[in-house]
């Protein structure tokens, strides 16, 4: 990855610094956190590479796998919704709720067409 950056030195110093800043500065996510955020992003790209390299640091912070599959199974989920409602042009039609119970809670008006699913 530096070696096809490093044809542009300025540009390797700026990703370098940056990446720094980002992925190892002080936040309210942890190190664990970013890393699975950067899976998640780099699959979502189609970028083999960077898969491979923050599955391998995901592993080093101790993730197993299966909490690499559970990263997985997310990235399957949204990837196909999105792609759904992408497709379909769906438009926002719920407020978003929030707390522990907010799939239950959210989707009360929804009960008949989950029996119905049953």
């Amino acid at each position: 990855m530096y070696r096809v950056m490093a044809v542009k030195p300025a540009y390797l110093e700026t990703q370098r610094h940056k990446i720094k800043a980002i992925m190892q500065g002080l936040g309210k996510l942890d190190s664990l956190t970013k890393e699975i955020v950067a899976v998640e992003v780099s699959s979502v790209m189609g970028c083999d590479y960077r898969v491979s390299l923050y599955t391998s640091a995901v592993r080093k912070l101790g993730l197993d796998d299966e909490g690499i599959l559970e990263i997985t199974t997310l990235v399957d989920l949204f990837r196909g919704l999105n792609k759904l409602f992408d497709d379909l042009q769906v438009e926002i039609d719920e407020k978003p709720c929030m707390g522990e119970d907010r799939h239950t809670k959210c989707h009360e008006h929804l009960k008949p067409v989950f029996n119905i699913l049953q």
